[in-house]
């Protein structure tokens, strides 16, 4: 049975370390991070803050400028003594600090003991469904936070990719996860060979998520040229992109003596779908649900996900109880806040929230928080009270 509290605040998608992010004080008031510790203060005794992923962005931003906002986000929220732990489900932005934090113990601690690491089949399953940072080992985030004015530290927890909690006496059930995994983009492996079981489902598109999101944003000058596409997209601009595919149109035409590339009108006329379907992609942005407010698609994507990755996530062999349902399903991803959705699997009704996002340009109707207690759960609005 999951763990019953009696209040618990959901937070996701601050991005912090990006320019975008509104809670990124190099770029934004700091006033703004101060506010947030005020409005979550208000809400009195809470026992959990639960960061439902994309808490920084490793993709679009360096190490070091995601750290550093991390820094001013503990600053100020750390020393509030109303939260007792914060909870924090890595997303698609920043799951390489989840992998760090599984090779951590499962290769590095072990050989650093003499012994070697799990065959491939046991290691797959340590991927998912397991926590950091607590009955008492600290992880190195821990380091970020202060000390509050009593000597203690706020308590810390990093899951990945579920996270399930009780409220009241035990009768309602919420399931907290980021999302990434509800789209395609994020899974393309699933069309080589189709994950039976969840941690098949991280293990084969694990590499997908490390290279696209994590290693090309690390990769100095060539990751500074896909952020400037990417702001250039987001923002409806072409040119960017438009110079370097023209060049790779002009290698082309060199390398492999493309002949229909020497027409000048059938070179314009590539240039300008290429520049039409560009602009499509900004207008979408990230990925197909990003922005998108739920739909049938999306609830379909809920539900499959829902019957294969959480009551069947486990492998065939392994004798785990699962977990009670219905369940409330709030996860984030889409930078769009909503609820009062539902949906239903095997005849019960199962409740839609999102979290919203933090990001210039779409905080102002989806920057909040999701209060959940005893009694139900709320919604409180960043800039709309």
């Amino acid at each position: 049975m999951p763990k019953i509290i009696r209040k618990a605040v959901a937070i996701s998608d601050l991005h912090l370390g990006q320019e975008e992010s509104i809670l990124n004080p190099r770029f934004f008031p700091r006033s703004n991070l101060e506010k947030l510790a005020e409005q979550i203060d208000s809400l009195g005794k809470i026992d959990e803050l639960i960061i439902v992923g994309d808490f920084m962005d490793f993709s679009l931003t360096s190490l070091r400028e995601a750290y550093q906002n991390v820094r001013d986000f503990f600053g100020i929220i750390g020393k509030l003594h109303s939260v007792e732990e914060i909870v924090y489900l890595p997303g698609n932005h920043d799951h390489h600090l989840w992998l760090e934090l599984v090779e951590t113990e499962e290769v590095i601690e072990k050989v650093k003991q003499g012994h070697i690491p799990l065959p491939m089949d046991q290691y797959v399953d340590k991927l998912v469904d397991r926590s950091f940072g607590d009955k008492s080992k600290e992880i190195f985030l821990n380091s970020l936070l202060p000390q509050r004015n009593d000597g203690t530290k706020m308590k810390l927890k990093v899951k990945y990719p579920h996270h399930f909690r009780s409220f009241g006496k035990g009768k309602r059930y919420y399931l907290f996860t980021h999302g990434h995994y509800l789209e395609d983009l994020f899974k393309p492996i699933d069309v080589l060979l189709e994950p039976g079981f969840l941690a098949e489902l991280e293990a084969f598109n694990c590499l997908w998520l490390e290279g696209l999101w994590y290693h090309m944003g690390q990769s100095g000058r060539f990751g500074q040229l896909i952020e400037s596409i990417f702001n250039d997209l987001t923002k409806g601009k072409t040119e960017i992109a438009s110079s370097l595919i023209a060049n790779v149109m002009n290698l082309i035409e060199k390398k492999y003596q493309v002949f229909w590339l020497k027409i000048p009108f059938v070179k314009k006329l590539a240039n300008g779908y290429l520049r039409k379907k560009l602009k499509a992609i900004g207008l979408k942005k990230r990925a197909d649900l990003a922005g998108s407010p739920i739909d049938n698609k999306q609830k379909l994507r809920i539900q499959g996900y829902i019957e294969k990755f959480v009551l069947n996530r486990y492998h065939p062999t392994q004798n785990r109880k699962q977990i009670p349902t219905p369940f409330t399903f709030v996860y984030g991803h889409t930078h769009r806040y909503f609820e009062g959705e539902t949906l239903s699997i095997n005849g019960q009704t199962y409740d839609l929230i999102n979290t919203g996002g933090w990001l210039e340009g779409e905080a102002k109707d989806n920057a909040g928080m999701l209060v959940i207690e005893k009694e139900g759960h709320s919604w409180m609005s960043f800039f709309h009270g």
